[in-house]
């Protein structure tokens, strides 16, 4: 019996608590005051977060913002360089990072350069390139995957013109922004930084077509050398014997075949348009933003 009382007393105890709790779920899902209240809240909070996160991809949209990870040159005797990748990025992948990671290896450990940063410059709309997503989400998912990278940053003079930009053009952008920054920063105005573009070993073949690359193209791009990733189904020694290229060869510099490059872009497009997972292909953040926006969803 005394066991008996005491679990009754126990039960009166809480039995006002219980019932308040249920008072309290009950005026939560009734249409009312305490509900609305909630409701409103919640919606304040997720707009924040959703806002905090275009704040964060949205950073580097005025020019020097773009320069912010941009280290000033310390070593003697070498010379300063930055990298830089033009692309759709749509989306980019985890394939991109790694290209530029590996590209900043090569001259750390291989020459006489010195890299002070790297940029990513995604293609504006006036590409007008099928499956291209608008300008603004590609500039949002690039700052996504770029932006706890300490050297990577966006450029987004390229995507904010109003006509499409030859890449001879946004290469001598990156120099001449990279340069002015440059000799705001350091006491010896001679020093000059050179821009070289990072791109795939399909690009540099391209380079057979005087169509679509003319001899002033490859004169402005390979002016302070270009970096070349070999990519599955391109020879690399057939597109460095183009005879346009002799006159360039110890300005090209190839990286070394580490890559498993089947990851592309086209790829990822591909698996969501088929409703399978990309994961794991590109950078976490910017899977979920495709999710979110609904991007390349279209069968």
């Amino acid at each position: 019996k005394s066991s008996q009382l005491s679990r009754l007393r126990r039960t009166l105890q809480i039995l006002p608590l219980t019932l308040a709790m249920l008072g309290v779920l009950h005026a939560i899902q009734r249409p009312g005051p305490l509900s609305n209240f909630l409701t409103t809240t919640s919606r304040v909070h997720r707009a924040a977060h959703l806002r905090a996160r275009r704040v964060s991809a949205s950073a580097g949209s005025s020019a020097f913002d773009s320069m912010r990870k941009l280290r000033m040159p310390t070593t003697k005797g070498k010379t300063p360089v930055v990298l830089l990748m033009c692309g759709s990025f749509s989306p980019i992948t985890l394939l991109h990072l790694r290209v530029m990671e590996q590209a900043r290896d090569y001259f750390a450990f291989n020459s006489d350069f010195e890299v002070l940063g790297g940029f990513i410059s995604p293609v504006g709309d006036k590409y007008e390139k099928p499956s291209l997503a608008p300008a603004i989400h590609r500039r949002s998912m690039v700052c996504l995957a770029t932006r706890s990278n300490p050297w990577l940053c966006v450029d987004t003079w390229e995507m904010e013109r109003d006509v499409w930009s030859p890449t001879k053009e946004v290469v001598e952008h990156i120099r001449q922004q990279t340069n002015d920054y440059i000799r705001t920063h350091v006491d010896t105005p001679s020093v000059e930084a050179k821009v070289m573009l990072v791109c795939g070993m399909d690009l540099l073949a391209g380079f057979r077509d005087s169509n679509l690359w003319t001899d002033d193209d490859l004169e402005r791009i390979l002016k302070d050398g270009l970096v070349v990733m070999p990519r599955d189904g391109t020879s690399t020694e057939e597109a460095l014997a183009l005879p346009r290229l002799a006159p360039y060869l110890d300005r090209v510099h190839v990286l070394p075949y580490d890559n498993p490059n089947a990851v592309s872009s086209t790829l990822v497009r591909d698996l969501l348009k088929a409703g399978r997972s990309p994961r794991y292909l590109l950078p976490d953040d910017v899977l979920e933003y495709i999710y979110a926006h609904g991007l390349y969803m279209d069968r």
